[in-house]
């Protein structure tokens, strides 16, 4: 390997939000153009911290102004967003992989320049609440009416219960455990659904595709016992109905 120049993809602001700039990526597109990504923060592992894309169309001497589409605010609580991936498919189309957020790989539409997503275009984000009392991971990216991904983790001291209105989806649990699940209520729009754990169902109201992947208790001496976190948890996705 030859280093042939060298460049500032993102100069650091001391004493604030944009101190520490971790995690690069750079991936070339088609149109001959650089797509960077990045993340923000006050330091190296800030709970702040979020995801800025910047692009270069002359091969990586200079670097445009950053973007950060993606909001970390879900329900009033902050969250952040750490390393981001980036592979281009067909058309305007590119996959963002979270990486060691372990949620999943989301599809971001991006129109004329991928520095700004389509109407509507953004993710949601509430992680890693911290301590044994809850944990939640939540990624929402609605790209159109008819277009998105969603998945949550979570897990509580209580029944867990959470509300998405982004897609109009609500998940509670329900009922007594059994062999240590329990089922969930799902609302989409108007209309309700029980799953139990592996289950998927279809909703008409908001044209999507729920699967519970799983819903667990631990009650009684075994949650006593149980000292690797909260006795509650819940994993479901959703995506859109074909």
């Amino acid at each position: 390997m030859k280093i042939v120049d060298r460049g500032v993809l993102n100069p650091s602001a001391p004493d604030g939000p944009r101190s520490v700039s971790v995690c690069p990526t750079i991936t070339l597109l088609r149109d001959g153009s650089l797509l960077a990504t990045y993340v923000i923060g006050a330091s190296k592992d800030d709970d702040g911290q979020t995801l800025e894309l910047r692009r270069s169309t002359d091969g990586g001497r200079t670097w445009g102004d950053p973007s950060a589409p993606f909001s970390t605010v879900f329900g009033g609580r902050r969250g952040s967003l750490g390393a981001g991936y980036i592979t281009q498919l067909e058309g305007d189309r590119l996959v963002l992989d979270l990486g060691d957020q372990r949620v999943l790989t989301l599809q971001i539409r991006v129109g004329g320049s991928p520095l700004r997503a389509a109407a509507g275009t953004f993710a949601q984000v509430d992680l890693r609440t911290r301590g044994l009392q809850a944990r939640r991971e939540i990624i929402a990216i609605r790209l159109a009416e008819n277009d998105g991904i969603l998945s949550v983790r979570e897990t509580g001291r209580e029944p867990i219960a959470v509300k998405v209105p982004l897609f109009q989806l609500t998940a509670r649990q329900v009922g007594k455990p059994e062999a240590g699940t329990m089922p969930v209520e799902i609302r989409v729009g108007s209309e309700s659904k029980v799953l139990a754990q592996g289950q998927s169902a279809e909703f008409p109201d908001g044209r999507l595709t729920v699967l519970l992947e799983s819903s667990t208790a631990v009650t009684g001496a075994a949650a006593a016992a149980d000292a690797e976190g909260p006795p509650f948890a819940m994993r479901l996705m959703a995506w859109p109905t074909p």
